[in-house]
């Protein structure tokens, strides 16, 4: 399964769920610009580069001054790793301006979890070359193809399928 950005927090946060202790996973929130854009600080910074395979890949950005607008998506859903035997970092993302770091895909088990969404203001050198590797990875199977079944990935509210 593959659940990309939005409401993961409102899973993790319910105790039905026992989401962290079941995936090693922990949402955190969104975390967004680093600072209100303005004509004197047009890009305040945000986690806009995705690093996969020794590339970087980053997030589309655009601010209108005369309008004071952001045409961008600079948000991420937030995560930690608190049991690395349950979880890995698959894809980091790096804020450029300040050099931190968080998880961009995270994967425990069969559940991927992606910290945006990578079609949304697409670029030329985007970050959804990535994800879509990653999610083509998470449906693939050793199982006999006889065996397979159909895989559901999750966009916000929207529902995707797939056969591998």
């Amino acid at each position: 399964m593959v659940w990309f950005k939005y409401n993961l927090w409102q899973v993790a946060g319910n105790a039905a769920y026992n989401f962290t202790a079941n995936t090693g996973i922990n949402s955190l929130g969104l975390r967004g610009l680093n600072d209100v854009p303005s004509s004197g600080n047009p890009n305040p910074g945000f986690f806009d580069t995705v690093k996969y395979k020794n590339l970087d890949f980053v997030k589309y950005y655009s601010y209108d001054a005369v309008r004071n607008i952001v045409n961008a998506d600079p948000d991420i859903g937030h995560v930690s790793v608190v049991d690395a035997a349950k979880a890995s970092v698959v894809v980091p993302v790096a804020n450029a301006k300040t050099s931190e770091t968080a998880p961009y895909v995270v994967r425990s088990g069969n559940f991927w979890y992606v910290a945006d969404l990578p079609f949304s203001f697409i670029g030329p050198r985007d970050r959804y070359r990535c994800s879509a590797t990653c999610c083509t990875t998470s449906s693939a199977s050793t199982t006999p193809r006889a065996t397979r079944r159909w895989c559901a990935w999750r966009t916000s509210a929207r529902w995707c399928r797939c056969r591998p």
